[in-house]
């Protein structure tokens, strides 16, 4: 199955529908063959360098095409030449295991830094949504590329029970402008210059909306917070998961005026998603799901949502209208999972 490789440079100049050379490596052979991104008004499809056939995603897909897969170049469209780069993933984020699981996990791209605004993303209103041929045509490319080239085609090597509408594409910029109540995400994940442009990969499910309408200070907005956080996968499901909290401007402002550091909001919201055992073990309340009762000494011990404040990832984007922010569950964690990955695109300009 082409599913086993690892994308390390990615989408150079993925902005406005056009072509672009892909380099595909066998690690088994050593050798290299190449492949043309072509895009359609709608689509994309990889096929081999050079070939006159019809374009057709639905049956473009290249089968072993091997581990590495390198973008280069810049992609075009007539004369206009948009030089945007992404680094997509390592092995530590495994793609293989988020393109096959049942679960609705699926790579969500966060554009952090002045290089997003350059090539036109969205960070404002309606940044999670329609609309901009720049998130969109990432997202989308992102998409095809695991499909096409590594062969993650749905209801095949793509397990999901339901899916979700982010397997579409789901790539966003953040809004670091003067509203910001800190640096970008990939510059706090990768220790990167705010004048560098980053990009953080995380295996997130679909986001949900948490809603606080009333609140005015940052402990209560935490709290409030921390209650939509706990429902990631279910509220009985513990210590497993990664979450990413896309803040709106409305609820970033309070964290900003009250001098609230990224740091302080992740380990408050980790402290208020603590719960004690009785009420998350199998059976409690009536609903099987839950923790083996035989795992705690002691019913009454506190259980952390998240393995660590540092598992909580705060981006931020939206629209200044709104006290609302985005939760967005991860999938299995760590090791037995995705771990997110950050990484400056700097190299790849």
């Amino acid at each position: 199955m082409g599913m086993r490789y690892r994308i390390l440079a990615a989408l150079s100049a993925l902005v406005v529908a056009g072509g672009v050379a892909v380099v595909a490596t066998s690690q088994q052979a050593g050798a290299q063959q190449e492949f043309s991104l072509v895009a359609t008004q709608t689509n994309f499809a990889v096929i081999p360098a050079g070939s006159a056939a019809t374009i057709n995603p639905s049956d473009s897909y290249v089968p072993n095409t091997g581990d590495q897969v390198t973008f280069r170049d810049t992609l075009t469209q007539g004369t206009a030449t948009v030089g945007f780069d992404t680094v997509i993933c390592t092995d530590t984020f495994n793609i293989h295991g988020i393109m096959s699981t049942t679960w609705g996990a699926t790579p969500v791209i966060v554009v952090s830094g002045p290089y997003a605004r350059r090539a036109g993303m969205n960070c404002a209103v309606n940044a999670l949504g329609q609309g901009n041929r720049a998130n969109s045509t990432i997202g989308r490319a992102v998409q095809l590329t695991v499909r096409n080239v590594g062969g993650g085609r749905p209801g095949r090597e793509d397990r999901a029970a339901h899916g979700q509408p982010g397997k579409l594409g789901f790539s966003f910029a953040e809004r670091l402008d003067e509203t910001a109540p800190w640096p970008g995400l990939a510059q706090a994940r990768a220790g990167l210059r705010d004048d560098e442009t980053g990009v953080t990969l995380f295996a997130g499910e679909a986001p949900r909306l948490v809603l606080d309408q009333l609140v005015r200070d940052p402990a209560a907005l935490a709290a409030s917070l921390a209650v939509g956080l706990e429902h990631v996968a279910s509220q009985r499901q513990r210590v497993a998961w990664d979450a990413m909290l896309v803040l709106g401007p409305e609820h970033g402002r309070i964290f900003r005026e009250a001098g609230w550091s990224r740091e302080r909001v992740q380990q408050e919201l980790h402290a208020r998603t603590h719960c004690v055992a009785s009420e998350l073990v199998r059976g409690a309340g009536g609903v099987a799901e839950g923790l083996a009762p035989e795992w705690f000494a002691d019913l009454q011990t506190q259980v952390p949502k998240f393995a660590g404040p540092e598992r909580i990832l705060l981006a931020y984007a939206g629209g200044d209208a709104g006290l609302f922010s985005m939760a967005i569950g991860g999938w299995v964690s760590g090791e037995a999972g995705s771990a997110p990955q950050s990484a400056s695109v700097e190299p790849w300009r």
